[in-house]
Protein backbone atom coordinates (compact mmCIF):
# COMPACT_ATOMS: atom_id res chain seq x y z
CA UNK A 1 0.00 0.00 0.00
CA UNK A 2 1.23 3.58 -0.54
CA UNK A 3 -0.03 6.66 0.37
CA UNK A 4 -0.76 10.17 -1.06
CA UNK A 5 -2.10 12.87 0.34
CA UNK A 6 -2.53 10.84 3.63
CA UNK A 7 -4.61 8.39 2.22
CA UNK A 8 -3.69 4.98 1.92
CA UNK A 9 -4.07 2.83 -1.34
CA UNK A 10 -3.35 0.28 -3.73
CA UNK A 11 -1.68 0.66 -6.73
CA UNK A 12 -4.80 0.17 -8.39
CA UNK A 13 -5.68 3.73 -6.61
CA UNK A 14 -2.34 5.17 -7.99
CA UNK A 15 -3.27 4.45 -11.48
CA UNK A 16 -6.93 6.07 -11.16
CA UNK A 17 -5.45 8.89 -9.45
CA UNK A 18 -2.92 9.71 -12.15
CA UNK A 19 -4.96 9.25 -14.75
CA UNK A 20 -7.59 11.68 -13.46
CA UNK A 21 -5.00 13.84 -12.28
CA UNK A 22 -2.85 13.75 -15.99
CA UNK A 23 -6.38 14.58 -17.38
CA UNK A 24 -6.82 17.34 -15.11
CA UNK A 25 -3.44 19.06 -15.63
CA UNK A 26 -1.34 17.88 -12.61
CA UNK A 27 0.31 15.42 -10.82
CA UNK A 28 -0.45 13.50 -8.40
CA UNK A 29 2.12 14.99 -5.72
CA UNK A 30 -0.04 18.57 -5.68
CA UNK A 31 -3.19 16.53 -4.80
CA UNK A 32 -4.12 18.11 -1.22
CA UNK A 33 -7.25 15.77 -0.39
CA UNK A 34 -8.40 12.01 -1.91
CA UNK A 35 -10.67 9.91 -1.40
CA UNK A 36 -11.36 6.45 -3.90
CA UNK A 37 -14.03 4.53 -3.62
CA UNK A 38 -15.55 0.99 -5.69
CA UNK A 39 -18.76 1.10 -6.63
CA UNK A 40 -20.86 -0.55 -9.40
CA UNK A 41 -23.77 1.00 -9.76
CA UNK A 42 -26.13 -0.02 -13.25
CA UNK A 43 -23.76 -3.08 -12.99
CA UNK A 44 -20.75 -1.08 -14.33
CA UNK A 45 -17.92 -1.27 -12.18
CA UNK A 46 -16.19 2.10 -11.70
CA UNK A 47 -14.02 4.10 -9.08
CA UNK A 48 -15.37 7.18 -7.94
CA UNK A 49 -11.99 9.20 -6.96
CA UNK A 50 -12.43 12.82 -5.86
CA UNK A 51 -9.50 15.21 -4.86
CA UNK A 52 -8.79 18.33 -4.19
CA UNK A 53 -5.74 20.64 -5.62
CA UNK A 54 -5.54 24.29 -4.89
CA UNK A 55 -9.10 25.82 -4.36
CA UNK A 56 -10.68 23.28 -6.74
CA UNK A 57 -12.37 19.80 -5.70
CA UNK A 58 -12.32 16.98 -8.84
CA UNK A 59 -14.75 14.41 -8.68
CA UNK A 60 -14.06 11.45 -11.49
CA UNK A 61 -15.96 8.18 -11.96
CA UNK A 62 -13.75 6.00 -13.69
CA UNK A 63 -14.73 2.40 -15.51
CA UNK A 64 -12.70 -0.57 -13.45
CA UNK A 65 -11.73 -2.70 -16.13
CA UNK A 66 -11.07 -0.21 -19.04
CA UNK A 67 -9.55 2.87 -16.87
CA UNK A 68 -11.98 5.04 -19.04
CA UNK A 69 -13.14 8.06 -17.67
CA UNK A 70 -17.08 8.03 -17.55
CA UNK A 71 -17.30 11.39 -15.59
CA UNK A 72 -15.95 14.14 -14.53
CA UNK A 73 -16.56 17.75 -12.65
CA UNK A 74 -15.10 20.27 -11.17
CA UNK A 75 -16.02 22.41 -8.40
CA UNK A 76 -14.33 25.14 -5.53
Amino acid sequence: LYSIAGATMGLLGIFFLTKAGTQAGFTADQVSYLRTEFDQDDRIPKYEVSFREGPWEYEYEIHAETGEILSWEKDD
